[in-house]
Parts: structure tokens; C-alpha cells; sequence
């Protein structure tokens, strides 16, 4: 399939061909959030053209799906399993990619999909980012916030320079950590085996010794949609290890297992914050209710917050405003309370 002609690189007064391409991500995703899939098209495209590296490729697929034109989605969905990594199970799902699949190639397209990621699977491929407080030595034991990132996502996704002043503010480190299944070489999905995922989580631990000694027991577990369930089920099934976790908006594929564990001492110190919009899909509420839910039950310390009059499936509107006290709630609950 030949590539797609590029759109027009001025959109009003703007020149998107010298635009930076993690803002005009941003800018796409806010169009496409309104409506204006073609615009969402057109400001992600020139971002993929301006990007450093393969990156993006997948969202333009579904946006030019969104926007009706199934040629383009096609070719860069193809591309984007190739070079950057696509999820062949979303990709079935993924409401975005609706028209895609409705069209009668979708068949041979996704046994494309599999191909690539039976390929990728195989593949030593990983991702860590390490934001640490500034100035610190190496040697002090400091807490430990690990952002797990979303489905077919990568660490420097989630986890990035805005971190810094928090890490300075609760003198704690960042961790982002790559999936425990690679899909391509900026995807990663994590594998919603909590011994799978928690092993992971080590790995990248271990790699960053010499940099960072985390304080035992203060490790906080950060997730939205499917890893929002695994930073509760981590957390839950490593009580000692884990000082709890932010689960925002949790998804995912398998049913929870928390209902399995009884109540112990290390839950009880345990801390942990659900959060979800009130009008998200009904799994997504449900799931937070749910967790929220099963934790209390297992005596831990939960912040249940709805976020009433919003349907988006995105971080709480208040994220970055409550992020600091959400963080030291979890080290302490103790002492926070409710």
C-alpha cells in the first residue's frame, strides 16, 4: 500500500512542520478528545514526521480511522506494528479502529498484527526512566513511586521531566518501568500475572542499583486503565514490599484476585487511592468500586474519589494537584488518615 500523501503543515497561522512533536501529540489527542478528527489527523501526522524516533504511528492509525479514512489507517497501523510496537488484542477492540475493522482487508491485517507481535515477544527489548531527587547520593533509602504505563504505552510516556519537582518536594524517586510483554520497541503491555509483573518491576530494580537504595517496605505503585489493576493487585499481593498504590480508572482483560486474600498486618499499613471519572464506562466504575472495595476489606487505608460530570477515560482532572498528597498518604496512612 503506497504512503499516504502528507496533510496541508499549516493549520491557521501555525507551521506544523516546525512544531514540536510531543506538543502536537498533545494538541491531537485534545482535538480528537473534541471531535475534530481531522484536525486530530493532521496535527498527529506532522507530529510523527517531526518525532526522533518511531513513535505515535498507531494513534494516527486511529485517528484517520476516526476521521473516515481507512487508507491511511491501514497503512500506518501496518507500520506501526513494524516499527513501534501494536497490540494485536486492542487493536481488535480498540473502538477507534472501528472502520478499520469493518473494512475487508481487516482479517489479513490482523493476522499481520500477531505476526509482528509473535516476532516482538522474543525480543530482549525494555525501557527505564529514573527521576531521582536532586542531589541525592545513591546511598540513602528513599521511597519509591513506580509508574506502571498504559497498555501498549512505554515508561517515558508516563513517568517524565514534570516528575522532578515532586521527587525534590517529597525527596522520593521515580521509577518508570517498561511492560513485562514487549510488543514492539516503544510498546510494552504488562502481562496482568502479578509474579510476571512483580518480577519485572525487580528487574528494573536491580538495574537501576547504584543509582538508587529503595527504603524497604516504601515502594508506591502509580497505574491507569489496565495497570491501574495491577498496581492494586501488586500492592495487595506483596504487602510488605508495597506500601500501596494510586489505582486510577482500572481496566484490563482478567478478573481481579484480590478477593482471594485474606486481611494481615502489613495490609493494614498499607494506603491506597481509587480514583475514576463518574461517568466512564461501566466497567471502569465498577472495577474502581470494586478495588476500593476488596482493599477495605483487607483492612487497608482507601481513598475511594469519583470525579462526578466527567466521561472521559483520563487521569483524575485533579491529578498533578493531588499527586504530592496522594504519594505521602500512602507512605503514611497512619498518620495521614482518611
Amino acid at each position: 500500500m503506497p504512503e499516504p500523501p502528507h496533510p496541508s503543515e499549516t493549520l491557521g497561522e501555525a507551521d506544523l512542520s516546525t512544531m514540536n512533536s510531543a506538543l502536537l501529540a498533545v494538541s491531537a489527542q485534545a482535538a480528537v478528545a473534541d471531535k475534530k478528527y481531522d484536525i486530530g489527523a493532521q496535527l498527529q501526522h506532522w507530529s510523527v514526521i517531526n518525532g526522533e524516533s518511531p513513535d505515535g504511528m498507531y494513534n494516527l492509525a486511529c485517528y484517520y480511522s476516526l476521521a473516515g479514512q481507512v487508507d491511511a489507517a491501514i497503512y500506518f497501523l501496518q507500520k506501526a506494528a513494524a516499527e513501534e510496537g501494536v497490540d494485536s488484542d486492542w487493536a481488535g477492540e480498540d473502538f477507534d479502529l472501528t472502520l478499520v475493522r469493518a473494512d475487508s482487508r481487516w482479517q489479513k491485517i490482523h493476522n499481520y498484527l500477531k505476526q509482528y507481535n509473535r516476532y516482538w515477544e522474543t525480543c530482549d527489548l525494555s525501557e527505564t526512566v529514573l527521576i531521582l531527587p536532586t542531589g541525592y547520593d545513591g546511598k540513602e533509602a528513599i521511597p519509591v513511586v513506580i509508574g506502571l504505563h498504559g497498555m501498549g504505552s512505554r515508561p517515558s510516556h508516563f513517568i517524565f521531566d514534570d516528575y522532578q519537582e515532586f521527587a525534590d518536594e517529597l525527596h522520593v524517586a521515580f521509577l518508570g518501568v517498561s511492560g513485562s510483554v514487549p510488543k514492539g520497541p516503544t510498546s510494552f503491555v504488562w502481562a496482568e500475572n502479578v509474579t510476571r509483573d512483580d518480577a519485572r518491576i525487580d528487574a528494573c530494580l536491580k538495574e537501576v542499583e547504584g543509582q538508587l537504595v529503595p527504603a524497604k517496605g516504601k515502594l508506591v505503585l502509580i497505574g491507569f486503565s489496565q495497570v491501574g489493576k495491577m498496581a492494586g493487585e501488586i500492592a495487595a499481593f506483596k504487602p510488605e514490599k508495597y506500601a500501596g498504590g494510586i489505582i486510577m480508572s482500572p481496566g484490563g482483560f482478567s478478573e481481579s484476585r484480590i478477593g482471594q486474600l485474606s486481611p494481615g498486618a502489613a495490609h493494614f499499613r498499607q494506603g491506597f487511592v481509587a480514583t475514576c471519572n463518574a461517568g466512564e464506562r461501566p466497567g471502569n466504575v465498577r472495577n474502581t468500586r470494586e478495588y476500593a472495595d476488596q482493599l477495605k476489606r483487607l483492612e487497608a487505608h482507601v481513598k475511594h474519589i469519583s470525579y462526578p460530570g466527567l466521561d472521559t477515560h483520563s487521569l483524575p482532572p485533579d491529578y498533578w494537584e493531588k499527586l504530592p498528597e496522594w504519594i505521602t498518604f500512602i507512605l503514611d496512612p497512619l498518620e495521614i488518615g482518611l
